[in-house]
């Protein structure tokens, strides 16, 4: 996936993250190869899971202890265990931890899958307040076990609401080390799918808590999350509403180009004037594009795919992409840099020469002591660099050149001597990976699986995995000293490869060891690199904030000289190889894509229809009026209306007069996707009826906008009503029972809001308060939750579905984008895909919908376990028709 730098991530034909890393793409994106031209799906089942220059090119660089080479082959090898978290400061986060500890775990321990048994859910040790969890089960046992599907459509319902998010366990990293605080403007340079812009927002909003208590429903601060490729931008929306924020910007532009904005700020000064200025960040992520072999464990097509040139070609995007980040990062600002690949190119060489450039003012921050029970290794303080392939790369080392000439002759002979065998087992080749060795043609290796049987048939023992003798029966990798040998060597090479790929001999003094890598065999995740950096204070004190201004103008801060851009020299091919050199400069911008969404204007609140909303749900004084914002030529609300926070506002206004429809430049100059949360929607009345309010508040919405609702205009209700509410679609008003009968009945047609108070109802209890809207018809009342919200929240409140007569889960029949043909849960490994693995198909809101369930779904995978009490209602499940009233909304 082109995280920012450009390219295409798709299962098909994209070429990944700005470069070598490819969700799917041909040696593209984010976790490597994977896919082919057609968009389909490799048989995986074909791809051996080695590659000789793998080995031999990690074994050189001394990234993992030789003793430890078995181990971590052997991880490298084995399928990655499923890892979720839970949403963090949501009222549903306290609910599924109690259902995991208590109904889940326990509900598992006995399970056995082909004899063996399967473990149980299990904490990550060093994920703050039990909110990350994994399982271990074969994804076959997910299908066919009735207590492992019953489980696994508890976390395809619960992420397709936003409350678990699927994602690889060191995924989650880079987040947590960016130490993102509510009054912060943060920047997710390279963010689609979106899976660490969600971890962002919930720190925004509620930094790791478990309590719904801590949830900041519209914090000072913003989240500006930004992806190269439109598609891919359009799925950031798309994960994004599973967590609906006011805070949240989306746009479209190539990271190492993010432009310059300016913004409104008033200092806090008395009489001073409002003024544009640079904005600046107080963190940023750059999850940079790479050649992703870290995620090997998940796409083995990276074992056919992988050349040590990926990471070549990838180096100096990547320091733009990285210097860019630093320069929009304000001063005592934080960025973390970070990768899914094991190389040192793309590691420490990329922050070294960045450091570098900085001259002193950025240097890295000891997270040692951070996260204990995380195990991690140290940064590399010395590594080697191939950047290229040929005989003449070896120099003049008639040994090295004859060793090859040896293996290659090996080679052939043992390629011809167990052909017919190798057939036979896997046949006709299948499984095979042909490699090239430096300097020689495809396919002479003989390194590879013929060799090995070679040696099996011969009765040799196999050497210690890691050992001497092991290394030498590895292909032999062109390693150049330094960029002066290369320009010796290949001076044609060497005017495209930067000097950054070599140590410099300052790396200890650069701090490089405390740089975090993280293997795969030290606690059973993929791999992964992270480095937290730091901008020094200025030396004068910072500009005071104003309150009004907000996380906006707190970042807004007039910055000295920018730090210099990486003096290197980009290879075009490798450019090519990084993306699908599709530049998003910008509006107006040379080679720039167009421009075509539709305009982003605020809407005055002396507008009538707001006027109407303020008065009808009795807002607060308090409530920001201003931030109602429309998608529309006439700057006018006509269906829906949206809401963002004040510091979204700033940005959106900022940068002076607009062109066209546009009222406002900066969304232009950040190619401005999305922002802020759907807040209303219109509810036209018949004839016979005339509204007060035509707007209705949407849930997305209510979780920011409930505490500036008046206390008297909301409805409370008991765990009983609400389970009427769930049970029961567009009951008539004379059905709804008690006190709650009675104020429906004496409030006007249309939207209102309900507090459901902690009570207990048959044996269940709420312990924390919920809000949600309704819709109060001429004769019945609707709950405005579609059938998957709903049931989801009956599962969390009962462990069961008092919606549906059988009790089981319903499914929306829109996932991921695209109507399924039938609403049934997915039950294959993919629906369980985190954002990261929906992101390789080839459009990413087909991602989910790509595989469609099985139509049958045994009770026995939805019964609850026995322990779980039965919900009664006061009456069954019905759908009440009512034509003499206003048509009931569609839940949003």
């Amino acid at each position: 996936m082109a995280r920012g730098g450009g390219g295409g991530r798709g299962r098909g034909g994209g070429r990944g993250r700005g470069g070598g890393r490819g969700r799917g793409g041909h040696r593209g994106g984010r976790g490597g190869g994977g896919g082919n031209a057609n968009g389909q799906r490799q048989n995986y089942a074909a791809i051996a899971m080695r590659n000789p220059r793998l080995e031999a090119y990690y074994l050189d660089q001394g990234i993992v202890d030789p003793s430890e080479w078995g181990a971590f082959m052997e991880a490298l090898r084995t399928p990655l265990p499923s890892t979720f978290r839970i949403t963090a400061g949501k009222h549903t986060t306290s609910q599924l931890i109690k259902a995991m500890k208590e109904i889940y775990v326990p509900f598992l321990e006995n399970v056995t899958y082909e004899g063996e048994t399967v473990e149980p859910p299990k904490n990550l040790p060093w994920y703050p307040e039990q909110l990350g969890w994994h399982i271990k089960p074969k994804k076959a046992a997910l299908r066919k076990v009735p207590e492992l599907k019953r489980f696994h459509h508890f976390l395809v319902h619960e992420t397709d609401i936003g409350s678990i998010s699927r994602q690889e366990a060191v995924s989650m990293l880079p987040p947590l080390f960016l130490d993102v605080q509510p009054h912060h403007l943060v920047l997710d340079m390279c963010a689609a799918p979106g899976s660490k812009t969600a971890q962002l927002i919930e720190a925004l909003h509620s930094p790791i808590s478990t309590s719904p208590d801590s949830y900041e429903p519209m914090p000072a601060g913003l989240v500006v999350a930004n992806d190269s490729d439109a598609v891919r931008a359009h799925l950031l929306v798309h994960q994004a509403q599973r967590l609906p924020s006011p805070n949240l910007i989306v746009t479209n532009l190539d990271a190492s180009k993010f432009p310059n904005v300016n913004v409104p700020w008033k200092a806090a000064d008395e009489g001073a004037k409002v003024q544009q200025v640079a904005m600046r960040f107080d963190r940023v992520l750059a999850d940079v594009p790479c050649s992703g072999d870290g995620t090997v464990r998940k796409n083995m097509p990276i074992w056919k795919e992988w050349t040590p040139n990926n990471a070549v070609g990838l180096h100096s995007l990547q320091l733009k992409i990285l210097m860019k980040g630093l320069n929009l990062l304000r001063d005592g600002g934080r960025l973390v840099y970070s990768t899914c690949s094991m190389n040192p190119i793309e590691n420490e060489a990329v922050v070294a020469e960045a450091l570098r450039l900085s001259k002193g003012k950025v240097k890295i921050v000891d997270c040692s002591g951070q996260m204990p029970e995380l195990i991690r290794r140290k940064g590399m303080t010395t590594w080697k660099a191939a950047p290229g392939k040929g005989a003449h790369l070896f120099g003049k080392s008639k040994d090295v050149l004859a060793k090859q000439a040896a293996k290659a002759a090996e080679a052939t002979e043992a390629a011809a001597s167990t052909s017919a065998s190798t057939s036979a087992a896997k046949g006709e080749g299948e499984g095979e990976v042909e490699v090239e060795v430096e300097g020689q043609a495809q396919g002479e290796e003989s390194n590879g699986a013929e060799g090995e049987a070679d040696a099996e048939a011969a009765g040799e023992p196999e050497p210690t995995p890691g050992s001497p003798e092991y290394r030498d029966k590895l292909p032999e990798i062109a390693w150049i000293d330094n960029w002066d040998q290369l320009k010796e060597l290949d001076p044609s090479l060497a005017s495209t490869t930067p000097r950054s790929l070599w140590p410099a001999g300052d790396e200890e003094e650069l701090g490089l060891q405390h740089c975090m890598r993280l293997y795969p065999h030290l606690q059973d995740t993929g791999g992964f690199f992270v480095t937290v950096l730091e901008k020094g204070e200025p030396a004068s004190k910072r500009v005071k904030e104003d309150d009004e201004a907000n996380a906006a103008a707190a970042a807004a801060v007039a910055t000295p000289d920018e730090l210099p851009a990486p003096a290197t020299r980009e290879d075009k091919h490798a450019a090519d190889r990084a993306a699908k050199h599709s530049t998003n400069d910008g509006f107006g911008m040379p080679g720039g894509l167009p421009y075509k969404e539709d305009p982003f204007a605020y809407v005055p609140y002396t507008n009538d229809q707001i006027q109407s909303v303020l008065k009808f749900f009795d807002f607060k004084p308090t409530f920001p009026k201003h931030n109602f914002l429309v998608r529309n030529p006439e700057h006018n609300p006509v269906r829906s209306v949206y809401f963002t926070s004040t510091a979204a506002r700033a940005l959106i206004t900022g940068g002076g007069e607009g062109r066209g429809p546009h009222p406002h430049m900066n969304p232009l100059h950040l190619r401005l996707i999305n922002c802020g949360v759907k807040a209303l929607g219109k509810q036209d009345a018949g004839k016979e009826v005339q509204l007060e309010c035509k707007w209705r508040i949407i849930n997305d919405a209510l979780l920011s906008m409930r505490p500036h609702i008046e206390e008297r205009s909301i409805i409370r209700i008991d765990l009983s009503d609400l389970t009427f509410l769930i049970a029961n679609y567009f009951p008539t008003l004379d059905r709804v029972p008690g006190a709650f009968g009675e104020v429906l009945r004496s409030r006007k047609i249309g939207g209102h809001v309900v507090d459901v108070v902690p009570s207990e109802h048959n044996g269940h209890t709420l312990d924390d308060a919920l809000s949600f809207p309704i819709w109060r018809a001429a004769n019945s009342v609707h709950l405005m939750l579609d059938k998957q919200e709903r049931s989801a929240l009956s599962f969390r409140l009962y462990d069961t579905d008092v919606s549906n007569p059988d009790g089981t889960r319903q499914f929306s029949a829109q996932q991921g984008g695209k109507p399924k043909k039938k609403p049934e849960p997915l039950t294959t490994e993919e629906a369980m895909a985190d954002a990261e693995d929906a992101a390789r198909a080839a459009a990413a809101a087909a991602a989910v919908a790509a595989a469609t369930a099985s139509t049958s779904s045994s009770s026995a995978a939805e019964a609850a376990p026995a322990a779980v009490t039965a919900v009664t209602t006061d009456t069954a499940p019905t759908t009440t028709a009512t034509p003499d009233e206003v048509d009931p909304p569609a839940a949003e």
